[in-house]
């Protein structure tokens, strides 16, 4: 099966007119809808809300409470709407995509000079030299070919991490056959639609395994987002070096 996710995440359209601070909810709106979110039925305000609530829960989740002048870097951060929550905090960040024109807008939103990195390229190279309080994913890794290429770039993330790596957002390999009978259901044609762009559905044994593996302590969670379909096929993981105190 071929998998055409990059070059369609390589033509996103954008709307350059959006990307401004004058109105911070319709520059968050846009940084989430240009990486493929959907806001079907939900206010601006509302929809804001909630991106501003999971910033916090990862943030908490990757220990990083007690800081505001920390290191992040995040694999596969698209049009940066992640980072620019943690850079308006103060922290030093960092990022990786595959789609150089979604890293376009978040050298334009977060500011180039902000970056310590912003390096154009897949996961499973990742550079690890540099290293960062907490290194995240989110909603990227349904996209890799298989587990093998996560356990690559998992390697990488906890290279890179001096503390904590987070993983939001992993369909589920628990609730796979539902998740494809709501796609079926609620997409016309799914199955053709999709046939290039296929899915990769985790299961939470695979990071329990890898964690043992690597001395690493585990925590599953997962941030209610309101409104949003996808919410009961997804979960969280966060991996945790056992000498970061």
């Amino acid at each position: 099966m071929e998998n055409h996710w990059q070059e369609l995440w390589n033509n996103r359209k954008i709307n350059f007119e959006e990307l401004t601070e004058q109105d911070e909810q319709r520059l968050i709106l846009e940084l989430k809808r240009i990486v493929g979110w959907d806001f079907q039925g939900k206010s601006f305000s509302v929809a804001t809300e909630e991106f501003k609530k999971e910033y916090k829960y990862l943030r908490e989740n990757l220990q990083l409470n007690e800081s505001s002048m920390g290191s992040i870097f995040e694999v596969g951060c698209g049009s940066g709407a992640n980072l620019y929550f943690f850079k308006k905090d103060g922290f030093r960040v960092g990022g990786l995509d595959y789609a150089e024109n979604l890293l376009a807008v978040a050298k334009k939103v977060v500011g180039e000079e902000s970056f310590i990195e912003c390096i154009v390229g897949e996961a499973s190279q990742l550079p690890t030299e540099i290293k960062y309080d907490s290194v995240f994913a989110a909603g990227v890794f349904s996209y890799f070919t298989d587990l093998d290429y996560v356990e690559k770039v998992l390697d990488k993330m906890i290279a890179k991490a001096k503390r904590s790596v987070g993983i939001l957002r992993m369909l589920n390999a628990d609730t796979k056959e539902d998740y494809l009978k709501y796609r079926r259901e609620h997409t016309k044609n799914y199955d053709e639609l999709y046939k290039n762009l296929p899915k990769l559905f985790i299961s939470k044994k695979f990071f329990e395994e890898y964690a043992a593996k690597n001395d690493l302590e585990v925590k599953f969670s997962r941030h209610h987002m309101e409104g949003f379909w996808n919410e009961p096929f997804n979960f969280d993981c966060f991996l945790y070096k056992k000498n970061r105190r």
